[in-house]
């Protein structure tokens, strides 16, 4: 969905990536704690927060490790 939505494997070379991936995190994170199951607001994916929640932590994860070489 994010390929479609931005571009394919961009993900990788967003700009302050591990910042804006964290961020990311923290709203799907509130939402979800709100009680909000699917993404679904204007600019939303239709995708479930839990699933974004995690994909943002496993970006980071990737980030992170790809700035340490391993």
């Amino acid at each position: 969905v994010g390929a479609q939505k931005y571009t394919r494997n961009g993900w990788k070379d967003v700009d302050n990536g591990q910042e804006r991936y964290m961020e990311a995190f923290g709203r799907h994170l509130l939402a979800y704690g709100q009680g909000k199951e699917i993404d679904d607001g204007p600019r939303g994916t239709g995708c479930l927060h839990l699933s974004q929640i995690i994909w943002n932590a496993l970006a980071v994860l990737e980030l992170q490790l790809r700035a340490k070489g391993a």
